[in-house]
C-alpha cells in the first residue's frame, strides 16, 4: 500500500470530525484495524474495507 494513502484517508477522518472508533462501526471492523491503515502498518488490505472507507469518508480516489 502506497504511504500516502494511509495519510490520506486519516486526514479525510479528522477533517469530517470522525473517531477510530466511529469509522470502523461505519466500516464495520476495529478501531486499532483503522488505525494500522492509516500508520501504514498494514502492507494490504481487504479491498471491501477500503471501498468502505472511501464511501465514509466520502472520498472519490486517494490518488493512489
Amino acid at each position: 500500500m502506497d504511504k500516502e494513502v494511509g495519510m490520506k484517508l486519516k486526514e479525510a477522518r479528522i477533517e469530517r470530525g470522525l473517531t477510530l472508533q466511529q469509522v470502523a462501526d461505519e466500516v464495520g471492523c476495529s478501531p486499532s484495524y483503522i488505525h494500522r491503515i492509516e500508520s501504514n502498518d498494514r502492507k494490504s488490505f481487504n479491498y471491501k474495507i477500503y471501498q468502505k472507507l472511501l464511501h465514509v469518508l466520502e472520498i472519490d480516489d486517494t490518488g493512489s
